[in-house]
């Protein structure tokens, strides 16, 4: 027959648990790890008296006296109507409200179950969430997220604030391994940023405008088939407003599509031909010269010039341009451009902008853009990175 433990024997085999754990002290006073953390669990739920021979959970009348006196009994006893009026007294009817997700009402059922000792069938019932569902997310998942960590939320604030709020979950999760060498899944900082109420600005709406254009129209060669082989295999180029106190400047950017680099810029003070087509003889001089390029653009006046068209025929560009009217068919531009503007511009009104400190947030953006920047298009690799990961490849391909 087992030793029958006094309840101060017990009280002192309990205190060891404080410098040691259940498996060391069971074989040191040779009783079961299960008995000492079911008298553990005993004093959590009831006090010290459980721990009196024939009164813990062993016993065949356990907590029998105790549940006949206890709050649980009232709470398992009650009707929808009292849970609910106890829910209302308690400050926690929004349970029910259906603006809640599961898993929000899931922490909550949780909390009230711990706190009240509120049934988890009649919370779960309440709340019109499933038995099952709430269990399998307790095992699963919840136990995890529940293990917070400090440092975690302080890195994930640093990256979202130092980014001016503009990227998601899947974006600063690799931001932050590439600049801290921390790999977290997406689903890791997606969790933070919703209980920290994080979330990225939504992009604003572009406004279109409308360009004089020339004589001379082309194919459309690119078709909107933005995949290419290899780098400088089709290039794309376009142009767009920069606009700063009351004044407004332009940038030209000219785009490779196997990789999403920008090849070259230029930024002016007007619409002149010039700085157009300087970004353009600047970005042929990184292609290789065995390639002959598309190079896609829409019916702007610098497009459509005669100029352009010496200038494409001297450079050895196949020309390719959007049907009038179709922003899509240069879409690589436009989302570049989009996101230069929600990512910077659009963080600070007009106002707050002076020439010098656009042009320089300009080409910080480009560097980190070309040098930095994760698309998920990509991998999550930078256009530099991806480059120089796969140049053998590129390279045999156009030799």
């Amino acid at each position: 027959m087992a030793k029958q433990w006094t309840k101060e024997e017990k009280i002192k085999i309990l205190s060891e648990l404080s410098s040691s754990n259940a498996s060391t002290i069971a074989k040191k006073y040779n009783i079961s790890r299960d008995s000492i953390l079911r008298w553990n669990r005993q004093v959590k739920k009831i006090g010290y008296d459980s721990l009196v021979w024939g009164s813990g959970e062993a016993s065949k009348n356990y907590g029998e006296d105790i549940k006949s006196n206890s709050e649980i009994t009232m709470w398992r006893k009650m009707t929808k109507l009292q849970l609910i009026e106890e829910l209302q007294k308690s400050k926690h009817l929004d349970l029910l409200s259906k603006s809640l997700s599961k898993k929000e009402k899931w922490e909550k059922i949780i909390k009230l179950h711990k706190n009240y000792s509120f049934s988890i069938k009649d919370l779960c019932n309440l709340a019109n969430v499933s038995r099952s569902g709430f269990y399998k997310w307790v095992k699963n998942g919840q136990s995890h997220f529940n293990k917070w960590d400090e440092n975690l939320e302080q890195i994930i604030k640093i990256f979202y604030f130092s980014f001016n709020r503009v990227y998601g979950h899947q974006m600063l999760s690799h931001l932050i391994k590439k600049f801290s060498n921390l790999d977290l899944k997406p689903w890791v900082v997606y969790r933070y940023m919703k209980k920290l109420g994080l979330f990225a600005i939504t992009r604003r709406k572009r406004y279109k405008y409308n360009l004089e254009s020339g004589n001379n129209k082309y194919d459309n060669v690119l078709n909107r088939n933005f995949v290419a082989s290899f780098f400088g295999e089709k290039l794309v180029t376009d142009i767009t407003y920069l606009h700063y106190d009351n004044n407004t400047m332009f940038l030209s950017i000219v785009k490779d599509l196997y990789s999403g680099k920008i090849l070259d810029f230029q930024i002016s003070d007007n619409l002149d031909l010039q700085f157009v087509y300087t970004n353009i003889k600047n970005s042929i001089s990184q292609i290789d010269t065995n390639i002959q390029p598309i190079l896609h653009s829409d019916q702007g006046l610098h497009y459509t010039s005669n100029r352009y068209a010496t200038l494409i025929s001297e450079l050895g560009f196949i020309p390719s341009m959007s049907r009038k009217g179709n922003s899509p068919d240069n879409g690589a531009c436009e989302t570049f451009f989009a996101s230069l503007k929600t990512e910077v511009i659009y963080i600070k009104p007009r106002s707050k902008w002076t020439k010098k400190s656009m042009i320089e947030a300009v080409i910080d953006y480009i560097e980190f853009y070309n040098y930095f920047r994760p698309p998920k298009r990509l991998n999550w690799e930078s256009p530099q990175d991806f480059l120089n990961k796969n140049k053998s490849n590129w390279i045999a391909f156009v030799n």
